[in-house]
Order: structure tokens, then sequence, then C-alpha cells
């Protein structure tokens, strides 16, 4: 199921990295998604010059597009994993990121259970943060 794939990858990645910040966990999917899609040949280019090759065109161009999990579903799976011990989450505020309200910003992030939100690991997933702020915000 296209859902179980998606919490596997992310509990890769969590395992692999140590943490993930909620925030990203869309972009993650749609990045591991498009890239399987091309391995696999998904983005074929169709030549020909009828209407048929229209149709098949914009049919591999949205087969090649996948559909974004929404929140609830992300939820979802840091419940899921988070009872099965996989993960811990963690509210992380970050520092002199202050939002329209005034308020210090306040983000989740999925954390390996032996991973302690400290030092220099905290310092990694505030740069990641922001790092990924400015990613997003370019596009």
């Amino acid at each position: 199921q296209q859902s179980d794939a998606r919490m596997r990858m992310l509990l890769a990645r969590v395992r692999e990295h140590g943490f993930v910040v909620r925030q990203e966990i869309r972009s993650l999917v749609v990045a591991a998604e498009v890239e399987a899609a091309a391995k696999a040949g998904c983005g074929i280019a169709v030549s020909g010059g009828g209407s048929g090759s229209k149709e098949l065109s914009a049919a591999v161009a949205s087969a090649a597009r996948p559909t974004l999990p929404d929140r609830k579903t992300i939820t979802r799976w840091g419940d899921m994993l988070e009872s099965a011990g996989e993960i811990k989450r963690e509210m992380v505020t970050l520092p002199l990121s202050k939002m329209y309200s005034g308020q210090l910003r306040q983000l989740e992030v999925y954390l390996r259970p032996d991973v302690v939100l400290e030092g220099s690991t905290l310092t990694a997933v505030i740069d990641r943060i922001r790092t990924f702020d400015k990613s997003s915000r370019q596009t």
C-alpha cells in the first residue's frame, strides 16, 4: 500500500539522519516518489503528432506526479511510529525566528528514540529547519 511505503520511507529517513522535521515530510515524500518514478521509467517522453499523444503525455505526467499526504495522514504516521517505539516526537522552539504575532515559532521534530535533542543535534535540527525554509521559499 502507498501509505505504508511512505511511512517506511519516513522511518528510513529518521533512522539514517536521526531526525526529520515535520514540515519537510511532504517534500521528502514527493522527492522520493518522483525519483522512484524516474527509475521505473514513468517519465518517458511521448512523441507523435496526434491528439492521442497529448492525452498519453498528460496521463504519464499525472502518473509521475505523486499525491501529497495531508496533515492528518502525517499525524497518523507519527502516531503509529511513536506507539511502535520507532520514533519520538519533540517540539523545537526556534530562537530569533518570530512569527507575525510576536510568538516564537514551534515545530515538531521526529527523532530516533536514542537521540537526545540538545547540543550538536539541536543545532543540526535548527540548521535543517532554516535550510528547508530558505529552499521552500525560493521555489
